[in-house]
């Protein structure tokens, strides 16, 4: 917590991306509503710094909450939506990551959207989320293979496609999207081409962001802002 701090201090830095297991050590899924007060609390304690750095440099930091095992998912997603609930944050505006290799992962989008768009009709800010296609499926599999379960991602990649595929599409619907704005992070053509014609035929460019990582995108960047779509690099 300190180090983020220190880091949304530096003038140069206005959006950082964080996960559950570094601000609380000590989760335990069996203990959910413990763990859920102790992540909303150290969550709370960024979100007031955010609130202080806004007053002194005159910009909004942005937290992103990122995702990491599917055991964590709705704790992840509770922890989101409940501290940001709170009144003295209903102005922040702030993000989550859903993995599409996750089958669970479409229902937690649709409830994310209704629950921003209550936000925004009741006065409070735009948050967003980030669609990703995951990135911890040997640890999921290896966990499911000690305790004899079944993984909980998807066995192929074509299903973890279309998942996706089918999280995009939903995430840019017109009814939803000014109060869940969308980052859609993937380096592969047809899917931000997909993303792209449907964005531009629904005139919502504005409310969705194009994500990548530092290093690996080649010219995509420079192609991707032609088309008049924000980007967002992630470099660690």
């Amino acid at each position: 917590i300190k180090a983020y701090k220190e880091l949304l201090a530096d003038k140069n830095v206005s959006y950082i991306s964080i996960k559950i297991s570094t601000i609380y050590s000590q989760i335990n899924t069996l203990a959910y509503e413990h763990t859920l007060e102790n992540l909303i609390t150290r969550l709370s304690s960024l979100f007031d710094y955010v609130l202080q750095l806004e007053k002194e440099q005159g910009i909004q930091k942005f937290i992103n909450l990122d995702m990491e095992e599917y055991k964590d998912l709705s704790l992840t997603v509770d922890t989101f939506t409940q501290t940001l609930a709170l009144p003295q944050y209903k102005n922040i505006r702030a993000g989550i990551v859903l993995q599409a290799y996750l089958p669970d992962s479409i229902h937690f989008l649709t409830q994310l959207q209704v629950w921003a768009k209550n936000r925004i009709e009741t006065g409070g800010s735009a948050v967003k989320v980030r669609i990703v296609k995951g990135a911890n499926l040997e640890m999921e599999k290896t966990d499911a293979s000690l305790h004899n379960w079944i993984q909980a991602p998807y066995h192929t990649k074509h299903e973890t496609d279309a998942n996706y595929i089918k999280m995009v599409k939903q995430g840019l619907c017109e009814n939803y999207i000014k109060g869940l704005n969308i980052g859609v992070a993937s380096h592969n053509i047809f899917d931000l081409s997909n993303v792209i014609l449907i964005a531009k035929a629904k005139k919502i460019n504005g409310f969705v962001d194009i994500e990548m990582l530092e290093g690996i995108c080649g010219n995509l960047p420079t192609t991707i802002q032609q088309h008049g779509f924000n980007l967002l690099l992630y470099t660690p």
